[in-house]
């Protein structure tokens, strides 16, 4: 003899709730159950959507000013970053700048010492040139 679904069916608990939908009690089947039709859930979830609407666009408004705030922190770090390697090439530079100075100078002396000597030494050879032979 097979069980008669009937019988099991009306042993079945059911549970009664009151729809958000429409406001109307019902009774369930299920525990998970919330609403008493498809059309009362689908009526809600529009309302909820077209009530989130506003609340979405201010989500969205507010999620902008942040990523724009967030680009700008951003920006400005890299400021300083850029800022702070520049210092530093700048202070490189001007100890190369010294030291290219200084060698410079130096080399500047030496060719003052250079010209200096040259110019004796056109001296001497005007003066050599300049003199009398003696074997004359």
């Amino acid at each position: 003899m097979t069980p008669d679904l009937s019988e099991n069916r009306k042993k079945r608990r059911t549970f009664q709730k009151t729809c958000p939908g429409c406001d109307e009690i019902f009774l369930a089947t299920r525990r998970d159950t919330i609403y008493c039709s498809n059309s009362c859930r689908t009526y809600v979830n529009r309302k909820e959507n077209y009530l989130n609407k506003d609340q979405k666009a201010e989500r969205d408004r507010l999620v902008i000013a942040n990523n724009t705030i967030n680009a700008y922190k951003k920006d400005r770090n890299k400021k300083h970053q850029i800022i702070y390697y520049l210092k530093q090439d700048l202070e490189k530079l001007k100890k190369e700048n010294e030291i290219l100075r200084k060698e410079f100078v130096e080399r500047g002396q030496m060719f003052s010492d250079l010209y200096n000597k040259n110019e004796e030494l056109k001296r001497k050879l005007e003066k050599y040139e300049n003199k009398p032979d003696l074997e004359d």
